[in-house]
């Protein structure tokens, strides 16, 4: 380093600063920007924000896990359904389909508190038995208007996000090709080593995208409050809003607790409902009815893949950023490349401290 930089440093010019910041900086700043926040206020954001940096494996398993956990709750309702009366649901195996979806998505819903569609799929699954006749139908078709007021209110960024990403990818692109094209200095390719080393935030931040969000926090459980008036007390399902949400941190490699609390839904909004941070990681479905069908999905996809799916987009990133810059002066194993390492090294730990505590 003393003989290719000399003795002692220097500060960076100031325009090479503001160049650096408007060229790598902001387009990282727009790709997060796009990221899923939930409308949960601005510590909430910068909570996941922090998340999304220090811990981005847990994060992309936590989207991986409710999109999976969506996944099997449909498949449940739709491929092993509960018993119907023929005419009851609909006329034909389509309608059939869409109706038992649209239940789905009501189950699916109450993920959003406390990851709790797991223990509602057995709760609704008993109360669909329970029910007959008239009340059947307008519990069916209520799922079924509620399935339509999420879906208007669903918060669709599909294009925005891909738009961000396009941005960022021809902007490391170009700079490339400028490297290439006009010869510059060595710390140019390692800007770009820096910048590839947080590629993974594209595919964090497309599946956020196609988890979607809600524009309110009011919407999910106005839904379900009108479900309860159609259904009265036949609907035996908590409201949200009286749900308390404990809060626990161990010791690792412990039972012994060091914080033990519980807070209500209002009360938990700053630091809640994420969808890239889940304490519960279950993808487990209870059969609570002896009337259901057994089935075993072949295609379910098992904790053990959705993690190492995962780490993958991490070690991409990370294999890339230090064989650019292995491969420029200083060649080998330099202070840059082993901050890499070092920084996807750290991204695990996080990940099993996670895991631990």
């Amino acid at each position: 380093c003393g003989t290719l930089c000399g003795v002692g440093y220097t500060r960076y010019p100031h325009l090479d600063i503001i160049k650096r910041v408007a060229l790598w900086l902001v387009p990282v700043f727009i790709v997060v920007g796009n990221f899923q926040f939930p409308p949960l206020g601005p510590l909430n954001s910068f909570c996941i924000a922090i998340h999304l940096f220090g811990d981005p494996i847990h994060t992309v398993y936590s989207l991986l896990v409710k999109l999976e956990l969506s996944r099997r709750i449909r498949s449940r309702w739709v491929d092993s359904p509960p018993p119907v009366r023929e005419g009851e649901l609909c006329e034909n195996e389509k309608q059939r389909r869409s109706a038992l979806g649209d239940i789905a998505t009501v189950n699916v819903l109450f993920d959003e508190w406390d990851y709790n569609a797991v223990v509602v799929y057995s709760q609704m699954r008993s109360l669909f038995d329970q029910l007959r006749g008239e009340k059947r139908t307008n519990f069916i078709a209520a799922c079924r208007e509620a399935t339509h007021r999420l879906a208007d209110s669903r918060v669709n960024d599909s294009l925005r996000t891909w738009i961000a990403v396009g941005s960022y990818i021809v902007g490391v692109i170009s700079a490339f090709l400028k490297t290439l094209e006009s010869g510059a200095s060595n710390r140019t390719a390692h800007t770009i080593a820096f910048a590839l080393l947080y590629s993974w935030l594209i595919p964090a931040v497309v599946i956020s995208a196609s988890v979607g969000g809600f524009a309110s926090t009011r919407v999910g459980r106005r839904v379900v409050r009108e479900i309860q008036d159609e259904l009265q007390d036949d609907w035996e399902i908590s409201d949200p809003a009286d749900i308390t949400y404990p809060s626990t941190v161990r010791f690792p490699f412990s039972e012994s607790l060091i914080l033990e609390d519980s807070t209500a839904l209002e009360e938990s909004f700053s630091f809640f409902g994420s969808y890239s941070f889940r304490h519960n990681m279950s993808l487990k479905l209870p059969s609570p009815s002896a009337l259901e069908t057994e089935r075993t999905h072949s295609w379910n996809r098992p904790n053990w893949l959705l993690l190492l799916l995962s780490c993958i987009p991490i070690l991409i990133a990370t294999f890339t950023a230090v064989l650019l810059s292995w491969m420029h002066p200083p060649n080998g194993l330099g202070c840059r490349s082993m901050t890499q390492i070092a920084f996807c090294a750290t991204w695990f730990l996080s990940t099993l401290f996670t895991k631990l505590t």
